[in-house]
Formats: C-alpha cells, structure tokens, sequence
C-alpha cells in the first residue's frame, strides 16, 4: 500500500513529520524569494507558523523549530511562503494556510 501510494499520488501531497517545518518554509521561500537571506527566511519562516498557531523554539544546536512534532505537506509550506513573500500580515491567512491542503499519507 505505501509503495502504489506514490505511484498514485504526487509528491506534494506528501508529508513530513518533522520539528523542521521552520526549514520546508524557509526554503519554500527562497525558491519564490531567492533574494532573500537564509536569516531572514528563517526569521520570517518562524513568524508565519506562530501566526498560525504553532509555538516555536531554539533547539540545543541553536536551529529554530517547532515546540512539537508537526505533521506538514510541501503544499503547506509552500502557501505559508507564498503568504510571506506577498506580505501578508492576517493571522487567519495563516492559519487557513495550514488547514487548506493537509498532506494525504498521515494514515499511512
């Protein structure tokens, strides 16, 4: 079952289970922005996930990531980034960014 599901699903509807999502929205961002530093696409990374309700947090190796294991598709990081690089300054964007989208192998 979890072999046919990428031959019938594409990558982005993949998920990753990760501390890291401040990183899959930081470089979603600098593949839109690539102007943009790696500091402050982390930085602006960090802000777009606790407006949408996530906590935040330096690691023992000083890397930015989530209070918690989160679960998030490429296609959420990439809405996420998208919000970041046009500005967006609504919280409800943000937080209809991570529920619009959600990856389809949770189950799996």
């Amino acid at each position: 079952m979890r072999e046919m599901f990428h031959d019938i699903f594409s990558d982005k509807n993949s998920g990753f289970r990760t501390k890291y999502a401040i990183e899959l929205v930081a470089d979603s961002l600098k593949k839109i922005s690539p102007e943009i530093s790696d500091e402050n696409a982390e930085k602006e990374s960090v802000k777009a996930l606790e407006n949408a309700g996530l906590k935040t947090k330096k690691s023992k190796n000083g890397k930015n990531v989530t209070d918690a294991l989160f679960f998030i598709s490429s296609v959420q990081a990439e809405k996420l980034a998208e919000l970041i690089a046009n500005g967006e300054n609504d919280k409800k964007a943000y937080v209809e960014a991570l529920q619009s989208s959600p990856s389809i192998d949770i189950a799996l």
